[in-house]
């Protein structure tokens, strides 16, 4: 290197390859400034080439050694410590190289590092806390999807599904405003919510199910479903009714003759402490409450009315419900052509005409509303809307042939509410079994079941056996009622035989005397 060649002074650089810093150092500054930029990426990809042998290690002085007879003094503007820069602010080919090796070096160190661990075992998924659903993960990984379903009656995708389409709903209002935050995830709290409609009973044995405090957990079931089951209501019954038309259901062959089928339903209660005549239902021989519902064709419910106290007649609970009824069976402009035969195919005056004496079976050629198929507790409602029941005979008035297979058909077609009745009363025992909760939460856990219903019978059709289920339940409930009555009446024969007993063994007075 000749006397005139200006040394380079480098900054301190962790383990910087030997070899490249002698390549470096054979350069003056301004040989590197005057490089051509071809060259200088040439020359860069040759100092990063992994064939030139390599020495790491770590420069121990930051000043370069001086050659022989050169001071401190002789070196020239461009050899200091700092970059050096090109005239408008660009890097000179020597400050480039040296950024370059220096990310050359981090890069390296980044590989290294990631490298050394090739050959650990990868990370499983049990209890990865980014899940949306650990809880439910938890059950899913250790009973299976089939425990899953028998806890909840759905599947874990079908519970992902349910929720996704709440989900938006749900998280502008869960967890929101003041107070302390639930730890559990919606979709898990939404999962422990299905296993308290599913098996009902205790809340200290459900909450000890999940590991956690009875109060606590009662208090955040309740709120998720204040939240929750309007919506349900709304998204899988409410909407339904305007989704399922008499017109659509029509042609894609799924109605029956009339539309739509109408029932109510009763469930026990503990004896109020209040009147109990109002809550005392004479045919079940219980006190509760009942419900009515209207089912279309397809099986699925479209109305559920409020609850009322099981002394109310049927024919009071659809009156109080009558608006509903009216909007629900009044037929459009294209529904008004379309058949609907059968028995009292006539409008409301035809039916006052025919109480007044007149023609009892017109046939006019349209009608404003579509019939509704009802049990036989519906007999007088013809005055105010186009019901059809089954005849009642009478002693004096027995049924022909003719009616009784009338009675058949219709009963016939109303089987589909009595299935709902047996899928609703089979999946939820929070509606089945005797209801021990608060009373003003009735309609809210009532009809966020009939909603998560609907959910059922979309994937699992209403069957035949579904029927059988709610009538063994009507026998369950009959016996209850029959043997309370039957322990009643044992409890009263006692009383009384022991007061029988005690007036036979009483001991008369003894007559004062009338001489005294």
């Amino acid at each position: 290197m000749n006397d005139t060649d200006q040394t380079i002074d480098l900054p301190v650089c962790h383990a910087i390859d030997s070899y490249q810093f002698r390549l470096i150092a054979q350069f003056p500054s301004n040989q590197l400034s005057i490089m051509d930029p071809s060259r200088t990426e040439t020359q860069a990809s040759h100092l990063s080439s992994p064939s030139a042998p390599t020495t790491s290690g770590p420069i121990r002085s930051s000043t370069h050694q001086l050659p022989r007879g050169r001071t401190t003094e002789d070196r020239g503007p461009t050899s200091s410590g700092s970059v050096s820069r090109a005239p408008g602010g660009s890097f000179e080919g020597q400050a480039a190289i040296r950024a370059f090796l220096q990310l050359q070096e981090l890069e390296a160190a980044r590989v290294s590092k990631r490298a050394r661990y090739h050959n650990d075992p990868l990370p499983t998924t049990e209890g990865d806390e980014d899940s949306a659903h650990p809880l439910l993960d938890t059950f899913r990984d250790s009973v299976g999807s089939d425990g899953v379903l028998k806890m909840t009656n759905f599947t874990p995708s079908e519970i992902a599904q349910v929720y996704g389409d709440v989900s938006d709903f749900m998280a502008a209002r869960w967890n929101i405003g003041r107070g302390q935050s639930s730890k559990q995830t919606p979709v898990d709290v939404f999962f422990m919510t299905l296993c308290v409609l599913k098996n009902g009973g205790e809340w200290a044995v459900l909450a000890h199910s999940f590991g956690m405090k009875p109060a606590a957990f009662e208090k955040m079931i309740v709120h998720f479903l204040d939240l929750l089951s309007p919506h349900l209501y709304h998204l899988y019954v409410e909407e339904a009714a305007s989704t399922y038309t008499m017109k659509k259901v029509a042609i894609q062959g799924h109605a029956f003759r009339h539309y739509p089928a109408v029932g109510v339903t009763f469930q026990q209660s503990n004896m109020p402490s209040a009147s109990q005549a109002d809550f005392y239902s004479a045919k079940h021989k219980l006190h509760g409450y009942k419900t009515e519902l209207s089912v279309m064709p397809t099986g699925i419910c479209i109305n559920c009315s409020h609850h009322s106290r099981g002394g109310v007649d049927d024919m009071t609970i659809f009156r109080k419900n009558l608006t509903f009824h009216e909007a629900a069976t009044t037929k459009s402009p294209s529904e008004e052509s379309m058949a609907d035969e059968g028995p009292y195919r006539d409008t409301r005056d035809a039916v006052q005409a025919a109480a007044r004496g007149g023609d009892a079976h017109p046939q006019p050629t349209q009608v404003s509303s579509w019939i509704i198929i009802a049990d036989e507790g519906y007999q007088e409602l013809n005055d105010t809307m186009r019901v059809l029941h089954p005849k009642r005979s009478r002693p004096t008035d027995p049924l022909t042939l003719k009616e009784e297979e009338t009675n058949r058909e219709i009963s016939s077609d109303r089987t589909i509410v009595e299935n709902y009745f047996g899928r609703l009363c089979t999946l939820w025992a929070l509606v089945s079994d005797k209801y021990c909760w608060q009373v003003k939460k009735y309609e809210m856990y009532f009809r966020a079941c009939v909603a998560l219903t609907n959910v059922q019978v979309r994937v699992r059709p209403l069957r035949a056996d579904d029927g059988e289920q709610y009538k063994d339940y009507l026998r369950r409930l009959n016996h209850i009622g029959t043997a309370r009555r039957e322990r009643r009446r044992e409890s009263n024969q006692r009383a009384r035989a022991k007061r029988e007993l005690r007036l036979a063994t009483e001991v008369p007075p003894v007559p004062e005397d009338e001489s005294d």
